[in-house]
Order: structure tokens, then sequence, then C-alpha cells
């Protein structure tokens, strides 16, 4: 199945080369989810860190502490989906 999908201009000029056109979709959603892998690092990394910071001057306070565990754990499920689904998309890729 032939799929063209011209990205829009902002993600040319930051990510994609300059004359991209996606030929499958399983190419686009490659493509976007590698996206999503370099946005997404930068994103676990400040979460990571405001997690710490919520630990750390959480003064023992129980809730505190209990806030500061599930920003870290639901920031760990967000980015292991994303990279299972690059998995996905790579392993369904291949059968295809």
């Amino acid at each position: 199945m032939k799929f063209n999908f011209k990205p829009p201009l902002f993600l040319t000029v930051a990510v994609l080369p300059q004359s991209s056109v996606f030929s499958t979709l399983t190419e686009l959603l490659d493509r976007i989810l590698q996206i999503l892998l370099i946005f997404g690092g930068g994103v676990v990394v400040l979460m990571i860190g405001y997690s710490a910071i919520l630990f750390m001057t959480s003064g023992g306070d129980p809730a505190r502490k209990g806030q500061a565990k599930k920003v870290l754990l639901w920031t760990i499920i967000g980015y292991t989906i994303i990279v299972i689904s690059r998995l996905i998309i790579n392993t369904l890729a291949g059968f295809f």
C-alpha cells in the first residue's frame, strides 16, 4: 500500500530530511516514534529531576513522598510505552 505523507514544516526543519516523503505507513510511524523518543527522553530527565526535588523537599511527609514516587513511576511507565511501541512497529515492519 502506497502512503504518501508530507510532514509539517517544523518537523522537516528540526528532525527530518528536507525531501522526506514516506512511502509506507510503517516508515511514518517509525519516524513519529523516533521523534517521540527524542522529546520523551528530555521530558523523562526533567520529570525524574522534578520527582527528586519533591522527594528531597518532602521533609518526611508521607503524602509528599508518595506524590514523588507516583511521578517517578508514571514517568518510567510512559517512556517504557514509547520504547515498546517502537519495538512493536519495527517488529511488524519485518513481517510486511
